[in-house]
């Protein structure tokens, strides 16, 4: 018989309370005065259960119950006890809401209980269910993990196939499935990969031979999902070296538009001023040249005039040096400075700015800072 617990207050969510509970040990290694007091918890929160009018409180309620169940329900519980009443109460009290997006919100959280109970058919038919997108990739997400726990790779793989295009992060889960196959010796499945993980293995090996004819056959094959896959997960310096190849592969396949949108997403200044000092040395225009003066100027003094230099070779205005010579003169730093007054004098003399030349030599040997 139930016990009713005493003093229930109706604005104290106490089955809350009881359901975060989690003093109770797995059931199977229970004593009989652990077990009973087990069941006193299921009885104290099914009878406060019954209390609760609000549908979709009943149903939250309703699972937190079935999430103080062990895994390993095994045989120990009576009938009247069993989980797969308790899962058909759940599923009814979610029916009974009204709100769609709710309804689909609270079967989310009775499909997380039925991964965690490794109900791998229930689980499969419940995830039919979900229509909202964000909540079905989720879906999606841990039936694929649970998947791989049970060693069943085949159907990890299809519901990774079936949804990568809606996932808006597939390719941890492809190199979860890689990293399966690896762990479990299964060497002839990961050949069947052209995954972007694969191919990074080859690439920090090989970065220039194999990369980029990688990333070459990538873009003639309009195959951004293994681009993007590979810029993905990668540690700072590695992603750097990757970039840089996507980069250099999206210029000489006359993918300018696409090299320019790779720079504007670049946060690292310095990196970003290197590649955009590449573009123009291909598309020159005003537009790109403003923006590589801009992100010159978001320098610190002493890269500053190294940079305004090598602007000043790709495009040899009168403006663009004098202000190579000016920031030159400015720098503080006396390694930097020394290495930016050659860098320019042998600039201006390539250029054959002869004149400019011998005024900075003046200049030089009049401040007594070069060598």
């Amino acid at each position: 018989m139930s016990r009713k617990f005493n003093g229930l207050s109706k604005d104290e969510p106490l089955w809350k309370k009881l359901a975060q509970t989690r003093d109770l040990q797995p059931l199977g290694s229970l004593s009989w005065e652990n077990t009973s007091k087990f069941y006193y918890f299921i009885d104290q929160l099914r009878d406060t259960i019954d209390t609760i009018e609000d549908c979709e409180k009943k149903a939250e309620a309703q699972i937190s119950l079935i999430s103080l169940y062990p895994a390993n329900n095994g045989s120990a519980l009576e009938s009247n006890n069993s989980i797969e009443n308790e899962i058909e109460k759940a599923k009814t009290y979610i029916n009974s809401i009204d709100n769609e997006n709710n309804k689909e919100r609270s079967f989310f959280k009775l499909l997380i209980q039925y991964i965690r109970l490794k109900k791998v058919d229930e689980a499969e038919s419940l995830y039919n269910f979900f229509k909202d997108v964000g909540l079905k990739n989720k879906a999606t997400k841990k039936l694929f993990y649970l998947y791989l726990e049970i060693k069943n790779p085949e159907k990890a793989k299809k519901i990774l196939s079936d949804n990568v295009k809606t996932l808006n992060n597939p390719y941890k889960l492809e190199e979860a499935l890689f990293q399966y196959y690896l762990n479990n010796e299964q060497l002839d499945k990961t050949k069947e990969f052209s995954d972007p993980y694969h191919k990074i293995n080859l690439y920090i090996a090989h970065p220039e031979e194999e990369l980029l004819d990688s990333i070459k056959s990538w873009l003639n094959d309009n195959d951004f999902y293994h681009i993007n896959g590979c810029k993905f997960g990668l540690n700072s310096s590695d992603k750097k070296n990757f970039l840089f190849e996507l980069f250099r592969a999206f210029i000489q396949t006359n993918n300018i538009d696409e090299a320019i949108a790779l720079i504007d997403k670049i946060d690292d200044i310095e990196f970003k001023l290197d590649l955009q000092l590449a573009l123009i040395q291909v598309f020159k225009n005003d537009v790109q040249i403003q923006k590589t003066r801009d992100l010159i100027n978001q320098l610190h003094n002493s890269y500053k005039a190294l940079n305004q230099i090598r602007l000043m070779q790709i495009s040899p205005t009168n403006i663009e040096i004098d202000k190579a010579i000016v920031l030159t003169n400015k720098t503080k730093d006396s390694l930097w400075k020394k290495t930016a007054q050659k860098d320019l004098l042998n600039a201006l003399i390539e250029l054959k700015e002869d004149k400019k030349a011998k005024d900075f030599i003046t200049t030089i040997r009049t401040n007594k800072d070069y060598e």
